[in-house]
């Protein structure tokens, strides 16, 4: 049943004459107040305001703390003036910043709580209305505390609604939106039939009745669908169990935070969860988490109804159904109220699937806002009021918005919906809340960080979240600072604050002090050139300080590769990768270039974190990779010590290498300068982990134990060789050549003999393309080595594609491998896997991999020669 009254007081005597004994506001520590009764509170706050004065036309302003007197007064302001309810916790400057935009004609405050408001408006000399409590429910008296008259506001005013509102503010300057009461009741109907409100139901009232959720859907929608409405100070984990005994609610409507918050406050309950007469939840004015939608629907075994509102359309546009329709989790539901569209940005309209602007029109969204003919230029087109989010519609006619189109995240051009992050990190168990927001970064503009709050008692960690998410996320969208706090900051009603969530954690401060050091430029030519190649490699908008360090201009080890080919080209020098690790900066380089060409056979040891009580951990990568034990040191933490090998020969071509037991034996006299004697652990990836393999052998054949060897994304010699063999045998030949693009490539090649087309240019290096291993020469030394037994306990950790090359987990290392050996997958492809953010997942399966063998240690077996 809803109303079809069009004036709040037409709906307010209409239960009066059907009903006038039933409930119409209850609220703890109240006698309820009935239809009559309310209808009576009202008609006095309308007949006081107009006794002082006060007409259709005038503001008044409301600073009053939730419950069931704002309530009242809420519906008399409505029905005698044009009403402004404001949050009363604000500071003074905040309110008499609010009251002047209103240009309110009085305020109207309690008299024991208010004192800021009451100061604000002193400072305006704007009249003040006392408000005394009475016994029942919403009723009160008014009464004048302030005889100043009210010089420099403006008397007439013409009216532009029956309710003014201000915005949340969260991506933007708070605007000023005007609302009529017809709008206001159409919304108030569209919710009603939404959740289908009979007159038995009964609202608990958790939402600031000073926003749009709780005035529309808990108390308008209540009121018009004929039911009642429990008016609390607020939602408090203390008292809402005592509250659903002793008014037996069907049902109750918030934002997601009060959803948790219920969970939590059933869960610290000293009885089991019991709401006997709950029939529905509804949630709105934020993305409900699929995880505490399911959890609520799990623990009070009622429907979830998640809605999609907002202030300038009189609070809800889309809704999901009632059961037994179809509900869709992670969507807005269908449009139950005006009409919803996505549009590109060119306002043409998108079909399903497509994801764009969503836009809305109809009788309940406002025209403009007051005051704003900047936000009216830039919001509202031909009708159509742009509500700042990003979704689409799926061909059932769901919609799923992905996010705030000023939230977007600009990650050097990839944009990143902050939403999925925080999908991604509340699958975990631990965690409580998590949101998701930009942080300034020095060469890509923007990068994703995300606050999260943990539930009591959790262990998990920042950076363990990070390899949570690595694992869930494409490696741009993985937040690549992670801060745990005990409570996210928000805006009055409960929405996140997520545009100001980097200054309000002083994230903002830490990126401006790191790029706020004076600026070193180059003493010479040599430091010129160097620091133009940083620029380019780094993608930076201007040259580097000459004192900058690579990592923190952004670089990684895909850079760094990079750097080193054009450092080779240019100058002729091929730098030692480990240089990156030990003076990391263009001074740094420039001196190794003035300095005499190193000798190619000496093998680098880099302590990149050489302190910790644990044994050392010896990591040999390729080339520029090197630079990866920097961000693996950081993921093990600072008792693990993480040194970095670089052997030039393992680079070359094989006249000058050697093979990999030569090779081998250059890493085993290097690393026995920095640890003499063993239990040694030794990580390799890629070529780096058979060399690494060959030296555990050669350490274990001199009677040293092998702690653990762990091949990272490294085929065992016998898969590289009949992967050689495969692709020269005529089998593999035939089926290429009457593949779909034999035919092609075989003109291709016969023109191209005959010189009837030119030469193709040479294509570029591909990003991060590694030129300073000889790939033919590696693939050689590989086929040709025999690993033969392992000398103690391995760990195959291992990339998805590396698995299906090899066709099992263990890469084809298993039959070298006896007890104690164990495989792990590592998300990204083979370059990523030790890159951000994969590096992390690589940690902490290495991390896994390094406890377990120091708790369980296997004895070295004597390999065989």
């Amino acid at each position: 049943m809803t109303s079809d009254a069009s004036t709040v007081l037409e709906v307010l005597q209409g239960r009066a004459r059907r009903d006038p004994q039933q409930h119409a506001l209850l609220a703890p520590g109240r006698q309820p107040a009935s239809n009559t009764d309310v209808l009576g509170h009202v008609t006095n706050v309308v007949q006081f305001l107009r006794s002082a004065g006060i007409t259709q036309t005038d503001r008044v302003a409301l600073a009053l703390p939730n419950g069931p007197d704002l309530a009242t007064a809420l519906l008399g302001a409505i029905t005698a003036a044009t009403c402004a309810p404001l949050a009363p916790d604000q500071p003074k400057a905040a309110l008499e910043s609010q009251l002047a935009n209103l240009r309110a004609r009085v305020l109207v405050v309690t008299d024991v709580r208010g004192g800021a408001a009451r100061e604000a408006a002193a400072a305006l000399r704007i009249p003040v209305l006392d408000l005394e409590l009475g016994e029942r429910a919403g009723e009160f008296t008014l009464r004048s505390s302030t005889t100043t008259s009210a010089s420099g506001v403006d008397k007439g005013a013409v009216a532009d609604g029956s309710l003014l509102l201000f915005t949340s503010g969260t991506t933007s300057t708070p605007k000023l939106v005007p609302l009529t009461e017809a709008s206001l009741l159409r919304s108030a109907a569209n919710v009603a039939a939404s959740i289908e409100l009979r007159p038995t139901d009964r609202c608990l009232n958790v939402m600031p009745l000073f926003h749009i959720h709780g005035i529309v859907a808990a108390l308008l929608g209540s009121l018009s669908a004929g039911g009642s409405v429990v008016c609390t100070p607020g939602f408090a984990a203390t008292d809402v169990l005592r509250w659903v005994d002793a008014f037996e609610p069907t049902w109750y409507t918030a934002v997601p935070t009060i959803h948790q918050a219920m969970l939590d406050a059933v869960r610290r309950g000293e009885r089991e969860p019991s709401w006997p007469t709950l029939r529905v939840i509804r949630s709105s004015s934020a993305a409900l988490p699929v995880r505490v939608a399911a959890e609520l629907e799990s623990v009070f075994g009622v429907p979830v109804i998640e809605a999609y509102g907002m202030t300038e359309a009189a609070h809800q546009m889309t809704s999901n159904p009632m059961p037994p329709a179809m509900r869709k989790a992670g969507t807005v539901g269908r449009p139950a109220g005006p009409e919803v569209a996505v549009i590109d940005d060119d306002r043409r309209h998108l079909p399903a699937g497509a994801e764009g602007h969503v836009v809305i029109r109809g009788s309940t969204v406002i025209a403009g806002y007051l005051d704003n003919p900047a936000a009216n230029a830039s919001d509202f087109d031909n009708g159509w009021f742009r509500t700042g989010d990003l979704g689409r519609f799926d061909d059932d006619g769901y919609l799923t918005l992905i996010g705030r189109s000023k939230e977007m995240i600009n990650r050097g051009g990839e944009k990143l919906a902050p939403r999925e992050v925080d999908d991604a990190l509340l699958e975990h168990p631990e965690v409580l809340h998590a949101v998701a927001f930009a942080i300034p970064h020095p060469r890509l503009g923007e990068e994703a960080a995300a606050a999260v709050v943990l539930r009591a008692q959790a262990r998990v960690t920042a950076a363990e979240l990070r390899v949570f998410a690595a694992e869930r996320l494409a490696p741009f969208k993985v937040p690549r600072r992670v801060v745990v706090v005990d409570e996210i900051p928000r805006g009055p009603s409960g929405k996140l604050l997520r545009t100001q969530l980097a200054d309000l954690l002083g994230l903002t401060e830490l990126s401006k002090a790191a790029g706020s050091r004076s600026r070193v430029d180059p003493v010479d030519d040599l430091e010129a050139e160097l620091q133009e190649l940083w620029q380019r490699v780094l993608g930076l908008d201007e040259p580097p300080s000459t004192d900058a360090e690579f990592f923190e201009l952004g670089g990684d080890s895909l850079h760094a590769v990079e750097l080193f080919e054009a450092i080779e080209a240019t100058f002729g020098r091929r730098l030692a990768a480990t240089l990156l690790l030990t003076a990391p900066t263009v001074r740094d380089m420039a001196a190794e270039l003035r300095a005499a060409a190193p000798d190619d056979t000496f093998v680098t040891v880099v302590a990149v974190q050489p302190e910790g009580s644990k044994p050392p951990l010896f990591c040999l990568f390729r080339a520029g990779s090197i630079v990866a034990t920097r961000h693996l040191a950081h993921g093990l933490g600072r008792e693990q010590p993480v040194y970095g090998l670089w052997i030039p020969a393992m680079h070359g071509p094989p006249e000058a290498a050697g093979s990999i037991e030569e090779i081998a034996a250059l890493g085993v006299q290097a690393i026995r300068t920095t640890q003499p004697v063993g239990p040694y652990f030794l990580l390799g990836h890629s070529l780096g982990a058979v060399v690494t393999y060959e030296m555990a052998r050669q350490l274990a054949s001199d009677g040293d134990r092998i702690g653990l060897v762990v091949i990272a994304d490294a085929l065992h010699p016998k898969v590289v060789d009949a992967r050689w063999h495969r692709r020269r045998s005529f089998r593999y030949r035939t089926r290429k050549l009457f593949s779909r693009r034999g035919p092609a490539v075989v003109a291709y090649r016969v023109r191209s003999m005959l010189g009837l087309r030119p030469p193709a240019p040479p294509l570029p290096p591909l990003p991060g393309a590694d030129a300073l291993v000889d790939w033919a020469a590696a693939s050689e030394r590989e086929r040709r080595y025999v690993p033969g037994p392992a000398p103690g306990p391995v760990a195959v950790l291992a990339t998805r594609a590396f698995i299906n090359a090899a066709g099992s987990p263990d890469l084809g290392w298993a039959d070298d491998l006896a007890a104690g050996w164990w495989a792990h997958e590592v998300p990204g492809s083979h370059d990523t896997m030790i890159g951000e953010p994969h590096v992390h997942v690589l940690t902490a399966r290495l991390r896994d991999s390094l406890d377990r063998a120091v708790a369980s240690p296997i004895s070295s077996a004597t390999p065989s020669r």
